[in-house]
């Protein structure tokens, strides 16, 4: 990772190279090659998303309560059942205690039974709100539980895809997870408001971070609705794939929407939102046909027009019910109508005659949709009524969102600094102060106790994979956005690897080691070979754990965690020092031959032979080629 170029470096072994093209034609065919360069690698994080996207889908389709209920146990070694509330109050002899509060029935996702299935608290989970609120690599979902008075007994984390050693840090510390025991719901909605107040812990800042914005989301920004589906006394299966890909043939993943539990948000592989579905339950319930109620899915597609019907499951005849779903005429029977006007429609205004031969059950289906119609364009309407706390907090112009910004906040500081050790490193990577020995030794001073020890803040192949499969937390991490696009776009443009050279902690010590005189080893050039295939091993096991294949924390196979000492664990502690204790004896040892962070920057720079084809090309060539087998082998299956 020094700015020093090795001929050593797997990806870029200009000894391998031929000779570079001459005249005006080098510039052109150097741009179009080092461009489909890049598009490798963007089709690359392109595959790792959409296995992410599928992989949570799976997930989203298991039976979560067999997941949570060990965890429940933990806290409440007498709970026997974790079922759905819509479920519990079915099961449970006597009915569920209510609170006084209408935002905390709703908040409820599951009800934990004990013996003869007595209610013994309840359980709150803040994914899908906390989904987009990301810590170092990726989200997490928090398990809340509270007492039958609505009080909090206990906080856990049930699922991360953030980083293994700041979770564990966490975990271990114990006082994060305990500080909202014993307040009720409204103190503890109103208190995380106020995140900085909140208690951190030191050396997973930004995991906890993550963790509290996800539970304000749930908490707060949905207000009186829940992060589920509205549940149904007739109909309380859930929604399945099978039923949304009938209706968007594209999707692959369905979420609760943010604002509304009537709606359902539909995502296609790639992430973009292809509509939304809702049923005609719980609203059509009491609506009986010949025998009893039909349940419907209705889409509404991206332009607030609703498209084509489902007719679900139904307590009516099957004869006429089958009449109906065969019927091609009544599945677009509201086709290009709004929610607000099919809810102002009166069932004699519309004239639905109904399906010939089950003429009660077609009118009753559509007496359903016009209730939950009316029932869905009102709780639009008292949205838009009562805005969430985040689009209160909004405010337009630039000095509007300069008045929202917490300037007290001493993780906007931080990012703030970070910033600006990044733009001095550009500033003396890209001029002669790079030259100047006093400007680049207090640089490094700088970059090694500042990024390093203090912050822990270096790239790494964890960080991206996280990246590529959660997205980027724009509001989080400020500081590592900052650090990435200096350390992308500058070998892009500058051809230069600033990053590598000017902004490493780890990079840092080893130019030190490589300036002091003292034996070393001259190595024979089998045993380079040998080592130049570390790296292409790296990534391609850091490939497999972020396609899903491997259970492998990427942490372990690098030495950066271990600037965040807190939370380091003993692999990455001892690569860190494996790592420089090599780099003792092999000047620029790790970066040389067992840094794929480093290497895959170095990469994307631009140079002389840019237009020619490098080992690694084929190295790319062939990671796309195995996640792209990975993913159809996922998708197909054996």
């Amino acid at each position: 990772m020094s700015g020093v170029r090795h001929n050593l470096l797997p990806v870029v072994d200009r000894e391998a190279l031929s000779k570079p093209l001459r005249g005006p034609g080098r510039f052109f065919w150097n741009t179009v090659i080092h461009t489909g360069r890049v598009l490798l690698l963007v089709l690359l994080i392109f595959l790792i998303r959409s296995q992410a996207e599928q992989i949570k889908s799976r997930a989203q389709a298991k039976d979560l309560t067999a997941r949570y209920l060990p965890v429940v146990q933990k806290f409440w070694p007498e709970a026997r059942r974790l079922v759905p509330r819509g479920q519990a109050e079915q099961i449970s002899d006597g009915g569920l205690p209510r609170s006084n509060s209408q935002k905390f029935d709703q908040l409820v996702d599951f009800v934990v039974l004990g013996a003869q299935s007595t209610p013994v608290g309840y359980v709150t989970q803040t994914t899908p709100a906390s989904d987009r609120f990301l810590g170092f690599s990726g989200p997490t979902n928090l398990l809340m539980g509270w007492d039958i008075e609505g009080k909090v007994a206990w906080a856990e984390i049930a699922a991360s895809r953030d980083t293994r050693d700041h979770v564990e840090l966490i975990v271990r510390d114990g006082k994060f997870l305990a500080q909202w025991n014993g307040k009720g719901f409204q103190t503890v909605s109103e208190d995380i408001v106020d995140q900085s107040a909140m208690r951190h812990v030191a050396g997973a800042t930004l995991t906890c971070l993550a963790i509290l914005q996800g539970l304000e989301a749930r908490l707060n920004s949905q207000q009186v609705v829940a992060a589920r589906p509205a549940d149904s006394t007739r109909f309380p299966l859930a929604v399945t794939i099978e039923d949304v890909q009938k209706l968007f043939p594209q999707a692959s993943r369905f979420e609760p929407h943010a604002e509304t539990s009537l709606l359902l948000d539909v995502f296609a592989a790639d992430g973009r939102r292809l509509g939304q579905i809702f049923r005609t339950v719980p609203a059509a319930d009491q609506l009986i046909g010949y025998q009893g109620p039909t349940e419907v899915l209705v889409s509404l597609l991206p332009d607030g027009h609703l498209g084509q019907l489902l007719v679900g499951r139904s307590f009516d005849n099957e004869p006429y019910v089958g009449y109906v779903r065969d019927d091609a005429w009544f599945a677009e029977l509201i086709k290009g109508k709004t929610v607000k006007g099919l809810a102002e429609t009166t069932f004699e205004e519309w004239g639905v005659e109904g399906v010939s031969g089950a003429t009660m059950t077609s009118q009753t289906i559509a007496r359903g949709l016009l209730a939950a119609a009316i029932e869905l364009s009102k709780e639009m309407e008292a949205q838009q009524k009562q805005p969430s706390i985040d689009s209160k907090n909004q405010a337009t112009g630039i000095f509007g969102l300069i008045k929202t910004i917490n300037w007290s906040s001493p993780r906007l500081w931080q990012q703030t600094l970070t910033a600006l050790v990044v733009i001095l490193a550009c500033l003396v990577g890209l001029t002669h102060l790079r030259g100047n020995l006093w400007v680049r030794r207090g640089l490094q001073l700088l970059v090694l106790g500042y990024l390093g020890v203090m912050n822990g803040e270096l790239l790494s192949l964890a960080m991206f994979s996280g990246w590529a499969q959660s997205g980027i937390p724009w509001n989080s991490a400020g500081g590592l956005i900052a650090m990435s696009i200096a350390a992308v776009a500058l070998p892009l443009v500058a051809r230069t690897n600033v990053y590598c050279s000017h902004l490493c902690p780890h990079g840092v010590l080893q130019q030190w080691m490589a300036g002091h005189r003292h034996w070393r080893p001259k190595l024979p050039a089998s045993v380079v070979s040998v080592l130049k295939l570390v790296i292409p091993a790296l990534l391609l096991v850091a490939l497999c754990g972020s396609m899903g294949v491997l259970s492998i924390s990427l942490v372990d196979l690098e030495p950066f965690d271990a600037y965040s000492w807190r939370a380091a664990g003993w692999i990455t502690t001892v690569l860190a020092i494996g790592s420089l204790v090599i780099s003792w004896f092999i000047p620029m040892g790790y970066c040389r031959f067992g840094c794929p962070t480093g290497s895959l920057l170095e990469y994307l720079r631009r140079h002389a032979r840019s237009g020619q084809i490098q080992p690694g090309d084929f190295l790319a060539m062939a990671c796309l080629i195995i996640a792209g087998g990975l993913m159809l082998w996922d998708v197909v299956g054996p």
